[in-house]
This record gives C-alpha cells, sequence and structure tokens, in this order.
C-alpha cells in the first residue's frame, strides 16, 4: 500500500489528474487502518483539484460548441452567396 500513497503523492504533487484516476480506480485493500485513513485524507485532497480541472473543461467544451456554432453558421450564409 505505501507504493501506492506515495505515486498518489506524487501524482497530486504534480496535478497528474490521469494517473489521481488510475490509482483511485485501483485503490488496493489494506488492515492497517492508518494507511487507509491516509488514502482518504489523500483522496479528499484531490477533489478540489479534479472539480477545478472539471470546470475548465466544461469551460473549453462551451466555447467550442459556440465556436462550432459560429463556424457552421458561417458556412451556411456562404453558401447561399456562392
Amino acid at each position: 500500500m505505501q507504493p501506492w500513497l506515495d505515486a498518489l503523492k506524487v501524482a497530486i504533487i504534480e496535478e497528474n489528474h490521469e494517473a489521481i484516476v488510475t490509482l483511485c480506480e485501483n485503490l488496493p485493500q489494506s488492515q492497517d487502518s492508518a494507511i487507509m485513513i491516509e488514502a482518504k485524507a489523500l483522496i479528499d485532497a484531490t477533489l478540489p483539484t479534479l472539480k477545478k480541472e472539471q470546470s475548465s473543461i466544461k469551460e473549453t467544451m462551451e466555447k467550442i460548441k459556440k465556436n462550432l456554432a459560429f463556424v457552421t453558421q458561417e458556412k451556411n450564409q456562404n453558401r447561399h452567396y456562392a
């Protein structure tokens, strides 16, 4: 479990969201309650970072949708003039 905790700490410090998600999806089992408490604390610490990224991705997707709609509209208008 300690290598997993170390890898999660590194991923958090590096803000490597893909690694964080992968590590959380592959949470090892442990009988040591202190290790599990530390794992929970680390996972809880990642949530604000992941939510921030989620918000950023959502904003980017909205911008892309608006740009796509604009380009599509311009393309359709240019067909009428051709």
